[in-house]
């Protein structure tokens, strides 16, 4: 028998080890007074608050753990909730965790989408304070090399597992970005989330095939079945070792082509570890990083600070910041924005900084004047007219006149170029391209906007294909508009991390790709074997 889901790379034979969890606190709980849930609710968030401080000293995950609990926006929601809304602690905190999880949840970025799981592990663990719920561990029983499949996953799992012991994981429940599935991913083991069912048709004991890079596991295989992908499995363990081996030199295919393979970033530290991957520079800094952790919108001056820390990071190799990306869907608590029916096709993007210019002049010039420390480039999101790039190309040479005036240093030759993400820009790729820079294709909206499916939408989810014949066809209008006008096209969509798709995208004509850092030794790997 085989179950489908979405796999994280890697290959991984062994024995079944079932939990299957309660998410839930599942005790009951008598409702006291206001003050005494105010009471209630205030000492369970110090407690989680001294736990994630503990755990912060261990694990840097934990530290962004801390700061959600330590953040006075959450406490005044659960606050208002029990003042104003009646609500018990419990409930309050649960709905206070609803409030900040759809800030994130719906974001159209990955890595940002994680975060929404983080809100929820938080407030999981401050509600387990109140109702004094043992902290059992549901992993001891992991004693011997196996592979895990549970319903979820959350950051607070970490310190439980023993990773040592987990040879694979399965769940029914995740996204590959999340921080168990990265840290998983860095650990070389595969992970297969999504995965339905997956508690109640696999048994402990049951011999797994988890296939990672195809989304599949084989549960109780043939003979035959196991022979062959213990060969497989020793191909690509070969394979591996080589391509990390060679992860810090240029990749250069047969033919003589040197191909830049970028990294996207979300944070600092995802730009060290890019660097220490291999990567050639960042091809993605999403800026809205700085953005969510604060409790205001960052001033010039701390957008400089963090945009310079950046730069130096990447030393003389290029960092790309994209402009602030939200809007409609992707809500900061201290920005206020009118209800969207349909968000994805509302004001976000450069719609929005372009609707609050002091916002958008802000960022540029704190972008600026980083680059006087490095090689930065400008990247504009969700560009869909040539009057935005047009109105967004002004207010950059107003920011420029205006350090000059200022006689403020900065990088005079600095490159700017667009995300490639509509069908408008597609079909008018020439003209846009007669005025940046540079391209860079954004695969997970362009693909929702040309199938009209969203991406987030199981009811639809056959149609949102990244490599269906309209996708292709649309990435090679835009190679051809580019390299027509002597710039460079890449791509920083999911699509580009995935090695079985790196020769169909050069063939296309993309000059570069910008990945994720534990991609960055394959897909070096597969170009050097490009014809």
């Amino acid at each position: 028998m085989i179950l489908q889901g979405i796999g994280t790379n890697g290959l991984a034979m062994g024995e079944a080890y079932v939990v299957q969890r309660d998410m839930t606190t599942g005790h009951s709980y008598q409702k006291g007074s206001c003050e005494e849930e105010l009471h209630s609710a205030t000492e369970a968030l110090q407690k989680a608050k001294e736990h994630l401080l503990k755990l912060a000293g261990e694990n840097d995950i934990f530290s962004a753990h801390f700061e959600i609990a330590d953040d006075p926006a959450l406490q005044e929601v659960i606050e208002s909730n029990i003042r104003v809304n009646d609500m018990s602690a419990p409930d309050a905190i649960e709905a206070a965790s609803k409030v900040f999880e759809n800030l994130f949840k719906d974001i159209d970025d990955a890595y940002l989408q994680a975060r929404a799981d983080d809100v929820r592990d938080v407030c999981m663990q401050i509600k387990a304070f109140i109702r004094q719920s043992s902290q059992k561990n549901p992993f001891q029983g992991i004693s011997h090399k196996c592979i895990l499949v549970t319903n979820e996953l959350l950051p607070s799992d970490i310190p439980l597992l023993n990773f040592d012991n987990i040879t694979g994981i399965i769940t029914s429940k995740g996204n590959p970005t999340s921080h168990v599935c990265i840290i998983a991913s860095n650990k070389g083991i595969p992970a297969l989330v999504g995965t339905a069912h997956c508690t109640e048709t696999i048994k402990s004991g049951d011999c797994l095939l988890l296939d990672a890079d195809n989304g599949k596991v084989h549960i109780n295989p043939s003979p035959d079945c196991i022979h062959d992908f213990e060969l497989k499995a020793g191909l690509q363990k070969h394979d591996q070792a080589e391509a990390v081996k060679n992860a810090r030199l240029t990749a250069v295919t047969i033919g003589g082509r040197v191909v830049p393979v970028l990294a996207n970033a979300g944070s600092p530290d995802d730009i060290r570890k890019a660097l220490e991957s291999g990567a050639d520079g960042i091809g993605l800094l999403r800026s809205e990083f700085l953005f969510m952790e604060q409790e205001r919108c960052p001033d010039e001056e701390t957008q400089v600070q963090a945009y310079t820390h950046a730069a130096k990071l990447c030393r003389q190799q290029s960092l790309t910041i994209r402009t602030l990306d939200i809007g409609g869907d992707k809500l900061l608590p201290y920005m206020p924005l009118p209800h969207e029916d349909n968000p994805f096709l509302g004001q976000r993007g450069i719609r929005l900084t372009l609707a609050h210019v002091e916002l958008f002049k802000t960022q540029i010039r704190a972008i600026l004047r980083a680059s006087s420390e490095g090689n930065i480039q400008i990247m504009l999101p969700f560009i869909s007219d040539i009057l935005e790039l047009e109105h967004a190309t002004e207010l950059i040479e107003e920011c420029k006149k205006e350090l000059d005036c200022r006689h403020i240093a900065y990088d005079k030759m600095i490159k700017t170029g667009i995300m490639v993400e509509t069908p408008s820009v597609v079909l008018l790729a020439s003209e846009f391209a007669s005025r940046v820079d540079f391209f860079s294709i954004g695969t997970n909206d362009l693909t929702q906007y040309i199938m009209a499916a969203d991406r987030g939408n199981n009811q639809v989810s056959k149609y949102y294909n990244s490599t269906h014949p309209a996708l292709l066809k649309a990435m090679q209008l835009i190679a051809s508009a580019a390299h027509q006008h002597n710039i460079p096209v890449s791509v920083c969509g999911e699509l580009a991390s995935d090695p079985n798709y790196t020769h169909m995208l050069l063939n296309i004509g993309i000059d570069r790709l910008s990945v994720n850092s534990s991609a960055i030794p394959l897909i070096k790997e597969k170009i050097r074997n490009y014809k």
